[in-house]
C-alpha cells in the first residue's frame, strides 16, 4: 500500500518537473487528481491491478522527464526498475511497457531502423529484469512455510478463461451443444445445462456443475474445448465478451461488479491460520467501503469507460494535432495513451469478471494526460 501510494505522489512530482510549463490549469489538474475519491480509496488497496497502474504512470512520468533531460541516462534505466511490477503484476501489462520502452528508445533525428531496434532493447531489457526478479522471487517462496497446492500462473487463467467463455457461448447460443471427447453425450447434455442455469455475465464464480463428480476433469476438458467451441460459435462468444467488458467499463449496472475490497479478507480459515494476518476489516474500514459503494458506485466517478474516453481523445488530439508537443513529448503522450487503450482492451479476451480494477489504469492515466497537456503552451498565468 505505501508503495503504490509512493509512486504515485513520485509520478505526479516527476510530471510536474517534465511538463515544459506547468500553470495554473496543471495545478488544478494535481489539485483534484489528489483528492479524487478514486484514487483516495484504491492507493489503499493491496491489489496488483493498483500497483501495476501506479508503476505505469511512474514509468510515463520518467519517459516524459527523460526526454527533457536526455543527458540523464539514469532516468531511463530507472525505469528498468519498474519492469517487474509492469510484467509480472499483470501479465498482459507486457503491451504497456514494450509501449513505453518504445517512447524511451526514441531519439530526435534517429530513423525508424534504429528506432525499432532500440525498443527491441530496451524492451528485452525489462523482460530480463522481470524473469530475474520472478527468479528470485519463486526461490524465495519456494522456502517459505506458506505454500499453496494450486497450480500457478498462467494455467488457472487458461483454464478459468475457457470454462467461462464456453458457458457465454452456451447461455447466449441455446442452441449450441457441448461435445467433450471425454464424456458421454448424456454428461455433455448435463454440464451444459448447469452451466447455462448457473452463467452470469458479470462474474465467473457463480457457475456450477456438482452433478459431476470430478471436477477436475471437468475443468480441463472445458479448457482443452475452449477455442474449439469459439470457433464453432463466434457470435455468441462476442456476445458474452461484450456483456461483460460492457460491466467492466462501467457502461451498465455497475452493482454488479465487484467494487473494491480493504483491509484482509480470508479465502479460507485453513489459509488464514498459516498466514500472519490480521482480523479483518476495522469499522472504520468498513464505514468507508460502505460510503463508497452507497453514493458512488454506479455514478460515472466509478466508470473507468469515462476516464478511457479521455485518455483516447487526448491521445488522439496529440497524435494527429500536436497541441504544442515537442516531438519526443508528442510520441511519448500518443505511445502512452495507446498503450492505456491496448492494456484496458486486452480484458475484452482474457476477463473473467467484472472488476472495476482490471481497468483502473485509465483513471489515473486520464489525470496524467491532463496534467501532460495543459502545460504545453505558455499562458500568461504560468506558474
Amino acid at each position: 500500500m505505501l508503495l503504490a501510494l509512493l509512486m504515485h505522489c513520485v509520478a505526479i512530482g516527476i510530471l510536474i518537473f517534465a511538463v515544459p510549463h506547468f500553470s495554473w490549469p496543471a495545478l488544478a489538474v494535481v489539485f483534484v487528481w489528489s483528492i479524487w475519491p478514486v484514487m483516495l480509496l484504491y492507493d489503499g488497496i493491496v491489489w496488483k491491478d493498483v500497483i501495476f497502474a501506479n508503476a505505469a504512470v511512474l514509468g510515463a512520468s520518467l519517459a516524459m522527464f527523460y526526454h527533457k533531460r536526455p543527458e540523464r541516462r539514469w532516468v531511463a534505466l530507472s525505469v528498468l526498475l519498474l519492469a517487474p511490477f509492469l510484467i509480472l503484476a499483470r501479465q498482459n501489462g507486457a503491451a504497456f511497457a514494450l509501449l513505453l520502452a518504445a517512447s524511451l528508445a526514441y531519439l530526435p533525428g534517429s530513423n525508424m531502423r534504429i528506432w525499432f531496434v532500440r525498443s527491441l532493447v530496451a524492451f528485452a531489457s525489462m523482460l530480463v529484469v522481470s524473469a530475474l526478479v520472478n527468479l528470485l522471487a519463486d526461490s524465495v517462496l519456494r522456502s517459505a512455510s506458506v505454500s499453496d497446492a494450486k497450480p500457478k500462473g498462467a494455467s488457472v487463467g487458461f483454464i478459468l478463461l475457457g470454462i467461462f467463455d464456453t458457458a457465454g457461448i452456451l447461455a447466449f447460443d441455446t442452441e449450441a451443444d457441448l461435445n467433450l471427447p471425454e464424456f458421454d453425450k448424456k454428461t455433455n447434455e448435463l454440464i451444459a445445462s448447469e452451466l447455462r442455469k448457473t452463467y452470469n455475465s458479470s462474474r465467473l464464480d457463480t457457475l456450477e456443475y456438482m452433478s459431476i463428480r470430478d471436477g477436475k476433469s471437468v475443468h480441463l476438458a472445458l479448457s482443452a474445448n475452449h477455442l474449439n467451441i469459439i470457433g464453432a460459435h463466434p457470435f455468441a462468444w462476442v456476445q458474452h465478451r461484450a456483456a461483460l467488458f460492457s460491466q467492466a467499463l462501467g457502461l451498465t449496472d455497475q452493482r454488479l461488479c465487484m467494487p473494491s475490497f480493504a483491509g484482509v479478507t480470508p479465502l479460507s480459515p485453513e489459509r488464514a491460520a498459516r498466514m500472519p494476518l490480521s482480523e479483518p476489516r476495522s469499522p472504520w474500514v468498513q464505514a468507508v467501503d460502505k460510503f463508497f459503494f452507497d453514493h458512488l458506485w454506479g455514478t460515472p466517478i466509478m466508470s473507468t469507460g469515462l476516464y478511457l474516453v479521455i485518455v483516447v481523445f487526448i491521445g488522439l488530439c496529440v497524435a494527429f494535432r500536436g497541441t504544442g508537443f515537442d516531438r519526443p513529448g508528442r510520441l511519448t503522450v500518443a505511445l502512452i495513451s495507446l498503450g492505456t487503450v491496448l492494456f484496458c482492451s486486452s480484458f475484452f479476451l482474457i476477463g473473467i469478471s467484472c472488476d472495476f480494477r482490471y481497468t483502473y489504469l485509465a483513471v489515473p492515466m486520464a489525470f496524467w494526460l491532463l496534467i501532460a497537456i495543459s502545460s504545453q503552451h505558455r499562458p500568461s498565468y504560468q506558474l
